[in-house]
Order: structure tokens, then C-alpha cells, then sequence
């Protein structure tokens, strides 16, 4: 069984007005990913804090989204996921 990673929806979030405060699950694909990274840091592969570059994609359909993720401990409530994509373009 795998963990189920999620976002905490935040106000301003135009894109998921409709679940406000709420949590909205990452796509299996994403989900594999961001996995994948927790585990890498947990069994000390990688460093907490080393970043892991997220292809954004829904179903493993590419959306041209690249994020981060990344967290300072085992606790997953310290894992964070920023779009670099925005970042770039200075959003």
C-alpha cells in the first residue's frame, strides 16, 4: 500500500475555490513521485531538503507544470510542493 500524498488548498487558489480549505489528493502519477522522494529521504539515499523536480501531469498527461517538492524530516506535515514553473515567470 502506498501513502496517498495531498494539497492543502489555501485561499487564493483560484483553481480549487470549490474546496476551500480542504485537501485535494495528487494524481496517482504525482503521488508515485512525490513517494518516491519521502522514501529516498527516509532511508537517508537523500538528504531532507534536497528538492525533487515534480512533472506536473494529470492521468500522465504532461501539463507543462514542473514543481518542487521537498521536507525537513519523516513528519510529512513539513513537506512542501512550490510551482517553479509561476516562480520563473515571476508569479
Amino acid at each position: 500500500m502506498v501513502a496517498q500524498w495531498s494539497y492543502k488548498v489555501k485561499e487564493g487558489d483560484g483553481n480549487w475555490s470549490d474546496n476551500k480549505d480542504g485537501f485535494i489528493d495528487f494524481d496517482p502519477d504525482q503521488n508515485f513521485q512525490i513517494e518516491g522522494h519521502y522514501q529516498s529521504c527516509k532511508t537517508h539515499i537523500k538528504p531532507y531538503g534536497s528538492r525533487f523536480k515534480l512533472i506536473g501531469d494529470h492521468l500522465m498527461v504532461k501539463n507543462g507544470w514542473i514543481y518542487e517538492v521537498w521536507g525537513t524530516s519523516e513528519d510529512p506535515s513539513t513537506w512542501l510542493e512550490q510551482n517553479i514553473t509561476l516562480l520563473a515567470k515571476g508569479q
